[in-house]
């Protein structure tokens, strides 16, 4: 989505500590629809495959996949897939990766995270390099489920979570707005509207400021995103989902 201290109404700020139990099922796959000023461009997946096993010890598995239809294809063909590697005790990242093409180039790269040293190492167009960074710090993909994990989403709240992508980290900057009435294919849901302030590459494929709708219920489920191109809006909107906790149900029209 390094655990965020809780806050509270008005501008809160969050910081660093352990983690509580994950609102997400295990497992869990949500599966959105892609559309660019109102015309379907393509889909996009987000799986929490649960713990799994790596080299002898339990972990978190987190992917995501983005793909472009035959709309999209010829003009900026999209296909790439994310996984995040993620120690359960801490929450914290150990490796990332991402494959895949954006536009006419490959995107590919390897962050291999050293968390108790600080050091992340990163490979990309064939060199590999080692990077400072900074405590307690995530990835573009595992911020988002350690913000499910431990944000209140009071209207006002404010969490800073440090990401590392590339060559150093950044900072995204999460503001909780109001719970609104959100409409998808998958049902009706009360949301908390999250404003989303970022410098890097983030899920689906945006840069810049996002829109997150996250309902407000136990399961946190991410149901709508907007975010402003080059051209226009792109949005993603939650099309249907398998494995959430099914103790809230969302309304229905």
């Amino acid at each position: 989505m390094a655990a965020l201290l809780p806050g509270t109404a008005g501008s809160a700020s969050v910081t660093a500590m352990q983690p509580p139990k994950p609102p997400f099922a295990e497992p869990e796959r949500l599966h959105y629809s892609i559309s660019w000023i109102g015309i379907p461009v393509g889909e996009s997946t987000l799986v929490s495959q649960g713990m799994v096993d790596e080299g002898g010890n339990a972990v978190y598995h987190f992917s995501s996949t983005a793909t472009s239809n035959h709309v999209l294809r010829l003009l900026y063909p999209v296909r790439t897939r994310i996984d995040s590697i993620v120690d359960p005790e801490r929450f914290l990242p150990i490796r990332y990766t991402m494959m895949g093409r954006q536009g006419f180039q490959r995107r590919n790269r390897e962050l291999q995270f050293d968390q108790d040293n600080h050091v992340v190492q990163v490979t990309m167009d064939g060199e590999r390099r080692n990077y400072p960074t900074v405590a307690a710090v995530q990835d573009p993909l595992s911020a988002l489920y350690f913000y499910r994990m431990t944000a209140t989403m009071q209207p006002g709240e404010v969490v800073r979570i440090p990401v590392h992508d590339r060559k150093r980290p950044k900072q995204i900057v999460v503001t909780a707005g109001p719970v609104e009435t959100v409409k998808t294919d998958a049902g009706t849901f009360q949301a908390s509207r999250l404003h989303i302030k970022q410098e890097e590459e983030g899920l689906f494929l945006h840069e810049g400021d996002i829109t997150v709708w996250i309902t407000s219920d136990e399961r946190r489920l991410p149901v709508r995103l907007e975010g402003r191109v080059a051209i226009g809006t792109v949005s993603a909107e939650l099309e249907d989902y398998s494995g959430a906790p099914s103790t809230q149900a969302p309304q229905q029209p």
